[in-house]
Order: C-alpha cells, then sequence, then structure tokens
C-alpha cells in the first residue's frame, strides 16, 4: 500500500491553481515541494500490533514463554499518539511516538545474535553425510 507523507513529494498546484512565476522566466509548476513527514510507522501498524498483543493466542504464548501476560498499553499509547499525530500534527504526539520507536530499536539492539555467522562454508561441506552407513 502506498502512502504519502513519507518523504515523499507533491507537485505544486498547477497555472490557475495558485502557482505563480516568479517573473523571472522560471515556471515553478514542475518543481515538487517536500512533504511534512509523517509517524515513522502507519497507524494501522500499531493499531494491528495492540490488537494482536491483546489475543489470546499471543497472551498463551507470551505467558508460556515468559511466566508473565504481554503489556499492552505500549502499543495503545503508539496507536493514539500516532493518530494525534495525524490528526493535529500534535508535537507532543510526535516525540512521544518518535521516543517510543527509539526505545524499540535500543530494546532489539540490547541483545546480541545467539549464533555466530560464519564468513564461509566449512572446508568439507562438499563431503556426504554418512546417513547411509549402519552405525
Amino acid at each position: 500500500m502506498a502512502r504519502a507523507g513519507r518523504g515523499e513529494t507533491h507537485p505544486l498546484p498547477h497555472a490557475g491553481e495558485g502557482a505563480q512565476s516568479s517573473g523571472v522566466g522560471h515556471d515553478l509548476r514542475g518543481l515538487a515541494a517536500p512533504v511534512e513527514p509523517g509517524p515513522p510507522r502507519p497507524c494501522e501498524d500499531y493499531r494491528w500490533e495492540w490488537k494482536h498483543c491483546r489475543g489470546l493466542r499471543h497472551a498463551f504464548h507470551h505467558y508460556y514463554a515468559h511466566g508473565e501476560l504481554p503489556a499492552c498499553d505500549r502499543w495503545r499509547d503508539d496507536y493514539e499518539a500516532c493518530r494525534a499525530w495525524e490528526r493535529g500534527r500534535a508535537a507532543a504526539a510526535q516525540e512521544a511516538l518518535c521516543k517510543s520507536e527509539r526505545a524499540r530499536v535500543m530494546e532489539k539492539q540490547k541483545y546480541p545474535p545467539v549464533w555466530t555467522f560464519r564468513k564461509s562454508p566449512p572446508p568439507d561441506w562438499y563431503i556426504p553425510l554418512d546417513q547411509d552407513k549402519p552405525s
């Protein structure tokens, strides 16, 4: 789904719709003006994450894996801040949403990968496995 407002540009209005010429022979109709950036993610993403977090299957899995029920308030707060940002360009909502996204990224970077990635395959990768031989 294409979404406007994420660093994309839109053309200026055409002549007769408010476009002006600078008077020096430059026509501004072909230029593009930057659009004010939108939220880091579409608001529907925050709503889906909040809805998923509240689901019974996710709650059961999270309780099984972590021993506690998931905290879904963060997704709800992010969804509400995103809606406020889209509705009225509220600076407080923008700051809260960006702060939450930064915290989410930092939380992911806190833990190193479990497996070490290898640079090349093992030297004997082409040798057949001994699966056919009886032990």
